[in-house]
């Protein structure tokens, strides 16, 4: 039986994936041109034999049947012929590593079956997240929810937070939106009658707390300006207000400043007092 060969790409990785398998005639361009392969674009449109695929630098620009795809002068061209090309896969639930060595095994491990990302959920080593943003040779990208969230299952790993009140809950919330873990992950199920399943109570404040934090836009974070944390005097018409005013915040100003100075509802400023402010 003839062997079967299926080459995974990306746009971001085509061309470390697919340069090793011919020798190429010398580059005029920055453009690479992979003839003769079968093509699986993956919108569920039938299988282009003959199919062509244009990279330029790391974005695939064009990719149809030879005859339908225009190379551009001087570009590279290697020939896939007899080989398959389609997408790379993203696996969207599975539990990686708590080492930074087998993590690296683990992510390279997937790429070599096809797979660019994986999101490991809720058992995460959190001193590995900033493994997120390196860029690992011949490696899947690495997504995480670092320690997920559950009601004590004793017996089981302890590395999720376990929580029992409303208050747990929202500070495990906090402490993963400050490690900008990709997805908040919460077990709801009893494990067929085992554990205690989350109350609706509990289930109610997770949600508060996942929808009041968000990524920025694009957009937002263009426009976005730098703000700084200055120390000044109160004077001796100064209140919590006025200060609060001088901030360059316009969300709750002074539940900011209050949080910030660390006072209650019930505290005043005194003149000659140092405080914080936000400014620009």
């Amino acid at each position: 039986m003839r062997r079967s060969h299926v080459i995974a790409a990306t746009t971001m990785a085509a061309l470390g994936v697919l340069a090793g398998f011919a020798a190429p005639a010398r580059a005029q361009t920055a453009v690479t041109v992979f003839e003769g392969a079968r093509l699986i674009v993956g919108n569920e449109s039938a299988p282009i034999e003959n199919g062509t695929l244009v990279v330029d630098g790391a974005r695939i620009v064009q990719a149809g049947r030879a005859a339908d795809v225009t190379v551009p002068a001087g570009a590279t061209r290697v020939n896939l012929a007899g080989k398959t090309v389609m997408p790379m896969l993203i696996d969207t639930h599975v539990h990686l590593s708590p080492t930074r060595e087998l993590l690296t095994r683990d992510l390279r491990r997937r790429a070599y079956f096809g797979v660019s990302a994986a999101l490991s959920m809720g058992t995460d080593n959190i001193e590995l997240l900033p493994m997120r943003y390196e860029t690992i040779p011949g490696a899947a990208r690495f997504f995480s929810a670092g320690r997920g969230i559950t009601m004590p299952e004793p017996g089981r790993i302890t590395v999720p937070h376990w929580i029992t009140t409303e208050a747990e809950g929202r500070k495990a919330v906090q402490e993963l939106a400050g490690q900008k873990v990709d997805i908040v992950k919460i077990w709801v199920d009893t494990r067929e009658g085992k554990y205690k399943k989350l109350t609706p109570e509990i289930d109610k404040t997770f949600h508060d707390a996942v929808v009041s934090f968000r990524r920025m836009s694009l957009a937002e974070t263009s426009s976005a300006k730098p703000l700084r944390i200055r120390v000044v005097t109160a004077g001796d018409d100064d209140t919590v207000e006025r200060l609060a005013a001088r901030m360059a915040i316009h969300d709750r100003p002074v539940d900011r400043f209050r949080i910030i100075n660390g006072l209650t509802a019930g505290d005043r400023i005194k003149p000659g007092d140092q405080v914080k402010i936000v400014t620009e």
